[in-house]
């Protein structure tokens, strides 16, 4: 008789061996002999409790399991505990056994361990009643399943004294401290830096290796590899030769980090700053110095980017990638096995190479259960954090306090950006010390310090103000109106004859305001060039479908860089989304104002192809158009952007000429902005310019103003031990948006249509269901949109279906479960 570890029948034994054989592909690791000894023990013992007969028979399906005893529930990694000899266990691995007793009891935390924890005396109660006579049985079937080895068998010993302490009232919480939960931080408090650090790294590696054993069992897969290994440095210099087709001598990007004098750039942390456009995605490749990394972009458009370029560098089998709908992304239009593979082994994080999104990783830094999964693997590992200025602040804390605990259990990381905002990068320089040297700062590489001449000359964005009076009386009341007047969108228009125009507005409701005038206006005039179809609308209110598809439109008619002898007039109508998720070539752009380094990310869309030697004259119209409203300053009225931050930006470029004899106090002590006290005249930027420009916002911004008290106080609140309950509620915090999926009420027959199609197949799991379905019809709106327009479930439109099968019924009806019908008030095809 056996002891199973799962339910196909995968005995405990043969589960625990699995685990040591991943193990051992990574133990080398950790280098300190005890931790990686520790590991391994904890490996041994972690699913031990698995002995309870409830365990095998009720949960497992094990029916030959003997004792037969089916009512006494105890959570197995907490019973696995009690099976432990703590003095003989304590002679072994010393100190740490509080860490190992830690990572085996709550290798997987569930919700309702809390109540075990703290009220579970009746649990332990009962079983002691029930098994008390049972006990040697169960030690003696631990000892048969591993067939009497002895390393088990001189550990296996049930625990009465703690079994009477927690029936008498002591919680299993001072038996084992749980390290999870803020609760539970007073127990945690007399850590040093070092026994976190040990505590993190054994729950770390016993979580890899059990998700990843298990996954491998699950999947029949005997051939994978718990890390596969990478390409060397100088494979990733000429496959990037050839992929961006240069000589090796014009790679600045490898002469800079592998020079003799340099060693500090590639073998260390590092923050690195350069203009967009600049190849600050190459150097990154071969910063990684040939050792495994994680590649963290804001925006999923731009992460599918990155992933298609980075496979042509380290290959497919080599690069993963995460995002929530990475599953639906790789398999697209095919059912291919192997591409659905790439994201499950992608999840558990095998591949050498990992493009993600910033929510995959960073809501780490909230600990929630789980996270030394995380820390482990990035324990030897390199981060790479592309645009960090475009999170919001809290997101911004939450990223350096991430990066700083990655960087003391050992990972290391580039910081890379075309705009970093002051108060970040002081917050990671004095965060990230080194111990031998902490007098030494990171290492920086500014490109726009290190070729300031070329910045200087590099003239490529004439900016012009036009601002916009828009303040409407209505009886006695005055009202903002946020609607662009007529000359404009004519004049977007007129310019779009035989040019590429890029029109960003800051939300979805003005985007589609302005692109249904365009269309309309450009009917009327009819001399008109411009074709209609070459008028383009991208948001991120379209499905997933759709948005691939107009993507790969933009990404055709916007090419960059664009052909010298193209003549074709185009507009692109879109929100922030195109601010650096795809990569465009226009000629003229037009703008809401937005943070002076959102606006240096948008005109980096603008003549994108002049990287050197280039400059607008003097006497050329401006190419970059910032409306401002006079009241509010733009359509999201202080709901997209903070109001202190565009006011900052005004300020900064009404004092262009004079940037440093701006007196600080004054902006911060005013109690009320005026933007007719601003001097906005057209200009001429540099790309240096525009580098000291963002440096210049963030010294105006008052730093206890609202912005930045959001930065420091969620520092504060990391510092001090908070810790996220769940992994979702540290992706809600980190996003710091509440969406809810919705179907337009419109959709109903098609939706009922394709659900009938699609429940025809033999098999049907999830990412098919996000493919064929969700990304067909689901939109995502904010909160406040869904309660003002919400109708019902949609669910109730799947009990409607006439589908027989009834289990395909009910995986349907749990994956629709939050998403809902609106009612769509807008007839032109949009929801709102």
């Amino acid at each position: 008789m056996n002891i199973w570890a799962k339910d196909n029948g995968i005995t405990l034994k043969q589960h625990t061996e699995d685990l040591l054989n991943s193990f051992k592909k990574i133990d080398s690791k950790i280098i300190d002999e005890n931790l990686k000894k520790s590991v391994q023990y904890a490996i041994l013992l972690h699913d031990i409790g698995k002995v309870l007969p409830y365990f095998q028979i009720r949960c497992l399906k094990n029916i030959n399991y003997t004792p037969y005893e089916i009512t006494v529930d105890i959570y197995h990694s907490l019973l696995s505990i009690l099976f432990i000899n703590e003095k003989k266990f304590k002679e072994k691995i010393g100190e740490n056994i509080k860490f190992v007793f830690s990572a085996i009891a709550y290798h997987h935390w569930k919700d309702r361990l809390e109540y075990l924890l703290r009220f579970g005396g009746l649990s332990f109660e009962e079983f002691n009643s029930k098994l008390e006579n049972k006990i040697i049985e169960l030690k003696e079937n631990l000892i048969n399943e591993f067939n009497g080895e002895s390393e088990i068998k001189d550990l296996i010993e049930f625990n009465n004294t703690m079994l009477d302490g927690l029936i008498n009232g002591i919680s299993f919480s001072d038996y084992v401290i749980p390290p999870y939960q803020f609760y539970w931080t007073p127990k945690r408090i007399e850590l040093d830096e070092e026994g976190k650090k040990r505590w993190i790294l054994i729950s770390g590696f016993l979580q890899r290796c059990d998700h990843f054993a298990s996954y491998c069992e699950e999947e029949n897969e005997n051939n994978l590899e718990i890390e596969i290994e990478s390409i060397s440095k100088d494979l990733i210099k000429g496959k990037i030769i050839d992929f961006i087709n240069i000589s090796e001598d014009k790679l600045w990007q490898y002469k800079t980090l592998y020079d003799n004098q340099n060693e500090k750039l590639y073998n260390d942390n590092l923050i690195f700053i350069a203009p967009t456009g600049s190849g600050k995605t190459e150097f990154a490749f071969l910063w990684s110095n040939g050792e495994k990394f994680f590649y963290n972009l804001p925006l999923r458009t731009a992460v599918e980017q990155i992933f298609d370029r980075v496979k042509k560098v380290f290959g497919d089998d080599k690069t993963g990638l995460l995002h929530s709908d990475a599953d639906v992304y790789l398999i697209k239009n095919d059912n291919d096995l192997e591409k659905i593979k790439t994201y499950e082994v992608s999840k558990q994080l095998a591949y050498p190479v990992i493009i993600s999104t910033g929510d995959q990783f960073f809501p780490y830094g909230l600990r929630p259960p789980g996270y030394e999964k995380i820390y482990a693997t990035f324990s030897y590992s390199r981060l790479i954090i592309d645009e960090v200025q475009s999170y919001n602040p809290k997101a911004a804390a939450i990223i350096v306090k991430f990066i700083e605990d990655i960087s003391r259990i050992g990972g290391k990381f580039l910081l890379m950006t075309a705009t970093l905002p002051k108060y970040i990068k002081d917050q990671i320089i004095e965060r990230v010390k080194s111990k031998e040297n902490p007098n030494v700062n990171i290492p920086e590489l500014d490109l726009y310090e290190k070729e300031k001449d070329k910045y200087n000359t590099l003239k490529k964005h004439k900016v012009k103000f036009i601002k916009i009076s828009n303040l409407q009386k209505n009886n006695q009341n005055s009202q903002e109106n946020f609607s662009i007047p007529d000359d404009i969108i004519n004049e977007i228009v007129d310019k779009a004859q035989n040019q590429r125009v890029l029109v960003i507005l800051n939300t979805i409701k003005q985007a589609k305001n302005v692109y249904e005038r365009i269309k309309i206006k450009n009917s009327e005039k009819p001399w008109t060039t411009l074709n209609e179809g070459n008028i383009i609308l991208f948001h991120s209110q379209f499905p997933l479908n759709k948005k691939q598809e107009i993507k790969g439109e933009i990404e055709t008619k916007f090419k960059n860089p664009k052909d010298p002898n193209e003549k074709e007039g185009k507009i692109l109508v879109a929100t922030q989304v195109v601010e650096a998720a795809i990569d465009i070539d226009a000629d003229i752009f037009y703008t809401e104002i937005a943070p002076m380094d959102a606006l240096v990310q948008r005109m980096g869309r603008v003549l994108r192809r002049y990287k050197e030697n280039f400059s607008l004259s003097e006497t050329e119209e401006a190419n970059v158009n910032i409306l401002v409203f006079v009241n509010g300053y733009e359509s999201g009225n202080g709901r997209v952007y903070d109001k202190e931050l565009i006011e900052k930006t005004l300020v900064v470029f009404g004092n262009i000429n004079n940037l440093n004899q701006i007196n600080l106090e004054n902006y911060y002590k005013k109690e009320e902005f005026k933007i007719d006290e601003i001097n906005l005249n057209t200009v001429l930027l540099s790309e240096y310019q525009k580098y000291e420009l963002v440096d210049k916002l963030y010294e105006l911004v008052d730093p206890n103003g609202k912005y930045l008290s959001d930065f420091y106080t969620t520092l504060d609140i990391l510092d001090a031990g908070f810790m996220s309950d769940r992994k979702e509620e540290a992706q809600r915090i980190f996003r710091e948006i509440v969406n809810v999926a919705v179907v337009d009420e419109s959709k109903k027959d098609d939706f009922l249509s394709k659900i009938n199609y699609f429940v025809q197949q033999d098999k049907i799991n999830y990412t098919l269901f996000k493919r064929d379905i969700v990304a067909e019809f689901v939109i995502n709106i904010p909160y406040f949109q869904f309660v003002q327009n919400y109708n019902y479930k949609i669910s109730q439109w799947i009990e409607e279906a006439n589908i027989k099968d009834q289990q395909k019924k009910k995986k349907l009806l749990r994956w629709t479960d939050d998403i809902y019908v609106i009612e769509n008030k807008d007839r032109s095809g949009n929801i709102f």
